[in-house]
């Protein structure tokens, strides 16, 4: 298999104003379609109302709300084909909430560290996620949502009836309808090869199979937290052996991650992702 590196601006940093709504990392086509329309740029701040959307192939992560204190803040990451609107975002000295409206596609909040109070409410017209302290994602489907708690339990909402979904768990919630009774989440992959830190030359990746799982999603990304997803493709079986695996050049680090898919259409918990190094002359 073929290592194949192409040439990217590796996305900055953006902290942002205090409650305001930045972006924070972009990777392909991620545009601002309301209330104007024009590509984003990083660091961009984004007033409530603003509808963000990625292309095919394309990642974008938002940075909701950062605390007063600058210590804790929330991160959303669009995945490709999604539209996400920025309906309110906030932060207080105790506090941060933000409201957002998943319009299509799939969105992932990242989970912050224990104790911390953020809050963020996802709305679909299925129905409505609730969560503090991150760590779930909410999936458009046809005349559905989709949830799972991954890191930390939530709360879904439809037709006027509210489910507590524990973490490790997802649900399912049609237009019109009451949430349906959670079920457990299919268990991650365990990484074999390539091995942590191992030099990255030939794309060949495995894992240990899961009896439950379908198929499997793996993904890149720049950074451990994978705020700064590069790319994401399907699996059948516990391998991954792609005739060429395309990646930005001169990235600061790769790592990668893979999660299971049970015949539900529930997506786990990812596996503990692995580290990469570089070829000589590969690389920041």
């Amino acid at each position: 298999m073929i290592l194949a590196l192409l040439l990217q601006v590796t996305p900055a940093s953006a902290q942002g104003p205090v409650g305001a709504a930045v972006l924070l990392a972009a990777r392909g086509d991620v545009q601002l379609r309301e209330p104007d329309l024009h590509t984003l740029v990083l660091g961009e701040r984004l007033g409530e109302g603003s509808l963000v959307c990625t292309g095919p192939e394309s990642f974008a992560t938002v940075r909701l709300a950062v605390s007063i204190d600058g210590g804790q803040h929330d991160d959303v990451t669009l995945l490709p084909e999604t539209c996400l609107r920025v309906v309110t975002t906030a932060s207080h000295p105790s506090t941060r909430e933000s409201v957002l409206s998943l319009e299509s596609g799939s969105v992932t909040l990242r989970a912050v560290d224990e104790g911390d109070s953020g809050s963020v409410v996802v709305e679909t017209s299925s129905g409505t996620t609730r969560g503090e302290g991150g760590g779930f994602r909410v999936h458009i489907e046809q005349g559905a949502a989709r949830t799972e708690a991954l890191y930390n339990g939530v709360s879904v909402e439809g037709a006027g009836k509210q489910v507590q979904v524990d973490a490790g768990f997802g649900t399912r919630v049609r237009a019109g309808e009451i949430p349906q009774v959670p079920q457990k989440l299919p268990d991650p992959g365990t990484p074999t090869a390539p091995t942590d830190l191992q030099v990255l030359r030939v794309a060949d990746f495995s894992w240990r199979p899961v009896p439950e799982a379908l198929a499997y999603r793996i993904e890149f990304a720049t950074t451990e937290d994978f705020s700064d997803l590069l790319m994401a493709d399907e699996a059948p079986t516990a391998l991954y052996e792609p005739e060429l695996l395309f990646l930005p050049f001169r990235i600061p680090g790769l790592h990668w991650r893979v999660t299971s898919v049970d015949k539900y259409g529930f997506m786990g918990i990812p596996s503990d992702p692995r580290e990469l190094r570089f070829p000589a002359g590969v690389g920041p």
